[in-house]
C-alpha cells in the first residue's frame, strides 16, 4: 500500500489552510539520500528546483528544495 501520496496531499492542504497560506507555491526540503520520500514528493506534484549543502551532527549532505504550484493537485 501506498501512504506517501495522501499524506503529503492532506499535509499541503492542512498547511495552506491553517495557515492561510495566500503564496503561489508551496515548498520543502529533504536530504537527497531519502529518496522514497522524494518520489513521494513527485508523485504529489512536486519538483526539485534548487540543492544545497548542509551539516547534521556534523556529517555533511546534499539537501534538495522541492516546489509545486497551489491549484495543480
Amino acid at each position: 500500500m501506498r501512504y506517501g501520496l495522501p499524506i503529503v496531499r492532506a499535509c499541503v492542504r492542512y498547511a495552506v489552510n491553517h495557515y492561510g497560506y495566500p503564496g503561489e507555491y508551496v515548498r520543502l526540503g529533504v536530504a537527497a539520500f531519502n529518496q522514497r520520500t522524494i518520489k513521494a514528493y513527485e508523485r504529489a506534484g512536486f519538483e526539485i528546483y534548487d540543492r544545497a549543502m548542509g551539516k547534521i551532527a556534523g556529517q555533511e549532505y546534499e539537501g534538495v528544495y522541492m516546489r509545486r504550484r497551489l491549484g495543480t493537485e
